[in-house]
C-alpha cells in the first residue's frame, strides 16, 4: 500500500522526493531497520527533507511510517523465478493480480464511487476516453452501460473524440481511464473537454497526475508496471475491477429506484437472446 501510493504520486514529486521514493521502493528492508538519520545519510539528504516526505505521504512521523511498512513487508509478494515450472509462476501471477485488486480496494474512496454511480444515473450521456490498453476497459465499460439502457459512447480514435468535444455540455459525464494519468493525448483532450464540461471522472493510479488535477472525481487504482509479456493484464486489471463495481452499483440503483424500467429492459434483453438463439 505504501509503495503503491508512492508509485501513484511519483510523477508529481520533486527530484529530491523522487530520490527518497526510489530508495524506499528499492530498499524497503533497509529502511525498516534504519533511523531517520541513517536513511537521510544513505540517500544523501537532510533529516528534515525525509521527514517532510513522510508527512507528505500521510504519516504523522517516521516511526508510524516504519511500523506500517514493516507490516506490509510481512506480506511481501513472492518474486518470480523464470526457471520455475508453469504451475509455480502461474500461481505467482495470480497472486500478484489479487494483490493489485486488494490494493485498489484499499485506495478507493467509496463515497466517490457512489457519487459516480449517481452521476451516471442522472446524466443523459456518458462518454469514455482512453488509449492503448485502457481502450479495452473503455469499450467494455461503455458496452455494459449501453446494455443497461444508458447512452454511452467510446471512440478508440482520439481524432474522432476530439471532433465531438464541441458537442459536449455540462450535463454530459466523461469518464477518462488512464493508468498513469500522464499520457499526453489523454491530458490534452481532457483539457479541451473542460472548456465544455467539468464533469470529468478519472480512473487512474496517478493520484496527483495532470489528469487527476483536471478531474472532478478521481477513482484511484493500484499502480502496476508491466515487467514481462506474461503480466500484460496487470496494469489494467484494477481498472476493470473498478468499472465492474460501478456497473454493478448502477444496476443496483436501477433495481432500487426504477424497478419497472429495469424489468422491462431485462425482458427485452431476454427476448433478444431467444431470438438470436433461434437464428443459430
Amino acid at each position: 500500500m505504501i509503495k503503491t501510493y508512492i508509485k501513484g504520486i511519483y510523477d508529481s514529486l520533486s527530484l529530491k522526493e523522487k530520490e527518497i521514493a526510489d530508495y524506499i521502493i528499492n530498499n524497503s528492508e533497509t529502511v525498516i531497520n534504519s533511523t531517520i538519520s541513517e536513511l537521510a545519510k544513505n540517500i544523501g539528504i537532510s533529516d528534515s527533507t525525509v521527514y517532510r516526505f513522510i508527512r507528505k505521504i500521510g504519516f504523522i512521523g517516521y516511526n508510524d511510517f516504519k511500523i506500517k511498512l514493516t507490516q506490509e513487508l510481512s506480506f511481501k509478494k513472492k518474486k518470480r523465478n523464470m526457471d520455475d515450472n508453469i504451475p509455480s509462476y502461474a500461481k505467482i501471477i495470480v497472486e500478484n493480480n489479487i494483490n493489485l485488486i486488494e490494493d485498489s480496494l484499499n485506495l478507493l474512496n467509496y463515497d466517490d464511487l457512489q457519487r459516480v454511480i449517481d452521476e451516471i444515473y442522472e446524466t443523459e450521456r456518458v462518454f469514455f476516453l482512453g488509449v492503448g490498453s485502457s481502450s479495452f476497459v473503455c469499450e467494455y465499460f461503455a458496452k455494459k452501460l449501453n446494455v443497461l439502457g444508458k447512452y454511452s459512447l467510446y471512440y478508440s480514435d482520439t481524432h474522432m473524440m476530439n471532433s465531438i468535444i464541441p458537442t459536449l455540455n455540462s450535463n454530459d459525464l466523461i469518464i477518462v481511464i488512464s493508468h498513469t494519468g500522464v499520457t499526453k493525448d489523454i491530458v490534452i483532450l481532457s483539457e479541451a473537454i473542460r472548456e465544455y464540461s467539468r464533469n470529468i471522472v478519472s480512473i487512474t493510479s496517478g493520484i496527483e497526475s495532470p489528469l487527476a488535477k483536471l478531474s472532478k472525481i478521481v477513482l484511484t487504482t493500484a499502480y502496476a508496471k508491466d515487467t514481462s509479456k506474461i503480466e500484460f493484464l496487470s496494469s489494467r486489471i484494477s481498472e476493470f475491477i473498478v468499472s465492474e463495481i460501478i456497473i454493478n452499483g448502477y444496476y443496483e440503483k436501477l433495481e432500487k429506484d426504477n424497478p419497472l424500467y429495469l424489468k422491462n429492459l431485462l425482458s427485452k434483453i431476454d427476448a433478444q437472446r431467444l431470438s438470436e438463439k433461434g437464428l443459430k
